[in-house]
């Protein structure tokens, strides 16, 4: 599991977890949730849409496997749903394809991640972790990052 920003750099990422646990479960058990939990990542207030005065905060953008809190950002069901919310469903999918990006990124960069690693559990998690902090250092030093 992994989140990524918007120039597709990770910022977080974790290995290790069995194929068959959800990403919920994975995500839950995770120190990020604990420390989503308990509201130590500094995260900025909310800041006003451009243009606007409405009050939009910051969440993290999730898939249909997350439990809804108020740092996440997940779809609708699928059931009944009016036009709105569909066009919600539509733009939260797209805005999901970024984290898609990465991983496609970080395989094509990496191709050993692309296929069974046939070494033991210890070297392919060294190995995960090196594509993984590499390419967040390589666009780093590429892109540096802006707040506004």
């Amino acid at each position: 599991m992994a989140l990524v920003d918007a120039s597709c750099r990770f910022l977080y990422v974790d290995i290790g977890a069995y194929g068959r646990t959800s990403d919920g479960g994975v995500f839950n058990n995770s120190s990020l949730a604990q420390a989503l939990e308990s509201n130590s990542l500094n995260i900025p207030e909310p800041a006003a849409i451009p243009q606007t005065n409405d009050l939009c905060p910051y969440v993290i953008v999730a898939d249909d496997a997350f439990v809804l809190k108020p740092y996440l950002q997940k779809p609708y069901s699928v059931r009944n749903l009016t036009k709105e919310q569909c066009i919600f469903n539509y733009r939260l999918s797209r805005t999901r394809r970024i984290v898609e990006n990465a991983f496609g990124q970080l395989s094509q960069r990496f191709r050993v991640l692309g296929r069974p690693i046939p070494l033991t559990p210890d070297k392919q998690l060294i190995i995960s972790q090196s594509s993984t902090s590499e390419r967040y250092t390589f666009q780093v030093l590429q892109q540096p990052r802006r707040f506004s």
